[in-house]
């Protein structure tokens, strides 16, 4: 629960611009406390964001694309985009963000991992989201008592 802690300490303390996916990830990004600019990717060419970026004077930023296969890819295409630029792009807590997330493989899926955290701590009991999460009670009440 530390981890969480420092990583919303560094969410709120992050200066630089950060690229996301989509308007869901701006929302859950800025609700986590970051003030700096977002740029969102969706329904956007990745060089018309690069453009963006470079025209508004960045010299680095964060891109914080989802962590599955197709945000990756994302990734690593407007990162090749940026560093052609001379924008340098934030590695390391791109990194420390993934491996906070555990299974989770989306940004917006940080908000509930953020609110287990907190319905946990504030009242000493675990939340209804980490039922939904965690809980596979009645999955595996209905799987043993089909029948054969």
């Amino acid at each position: 629960m530390l981890e969480i802690e420092e990583l919303l300490e560094t969410f709120s303390s992050i200066d630089e611009p950060i690229i996301v996916e989509g308007k869901r990830d701006a929302v859950v990004i800025k609700e986590l406390g970051v003030k700096s600019k977002i740029y969102q990717i969706s329904g956007k060419k990745l060089e018309s964001v690069v453009e963006e970026v470079v025209k508004d004077g960045w010299k680095k930023v964060l891109v914080l694309t989802d962590f599955d296969v197709e945000g990756r890819k994302i990734a690593a295409t407007i990162t090749k985009l940026l560093v052609a630029d001379g924008v340098s792009v934030d590695f390391a807590l791109r990194r420390r963000i993934r491996s906070m997330m555990g299974s989770f493989a989306k940004i917006e899926e940080m908000k509930f991992l953020v609110k287990i955290i907190k319905e946990d701590d504030a009242h000493g009991e675990i939340g209804s989201v980490h039922y939904k999460i965690c809980d596979r009670v009645g999955v595996l009440r209905r799987w043993y008592s089909r029948k054969t």
